[in-house]
């Protein structure tokens, strides 16, 4: 018998796409790792915008349940405000 799941939270961290293609060349070149080419990140890109936006989408049609947060900020501020959208979602529930 399956067993139906349902996602009561979404988080979505936003991020410019030069500022993502950015990151992603600089892991590249601090970690030699030879998988994060240019051609490879927008192909990475062209696949989340259309795989993965249609369903945030889709969940931000029911209040409450998509959490955008910016990740042009430090890790630790983006981290924190995580971590804040857990609690608030979980606070609810109680």
């Amino acid at each position: 018998s399956k067993k139906e799941l349902r996602i009561e939270l979404i988080i979505s961290i936003l991020v410019e796409k030069d500022e993502l293609i950015k990151r992603v060349l600089g892991r590249a070149k601090d970690s030699c790792r030879t998988d994060d080419t240019i051609e490879i990140i927008r192909k990475r890109l062209e696949i989340y915008e259309q795989c993965t936006l249609p369903v945030i989408s889709f969940y931000k049609r029911e209040p409450a349940r998509v959490v955008e947060i910016s990740g042009e900020h430090d890790v630790c501020l983006v981290s924190q405000k995580i971590q804040q959208a857990i609690r608030n979602k979980m606070s609810e529930k109680e």
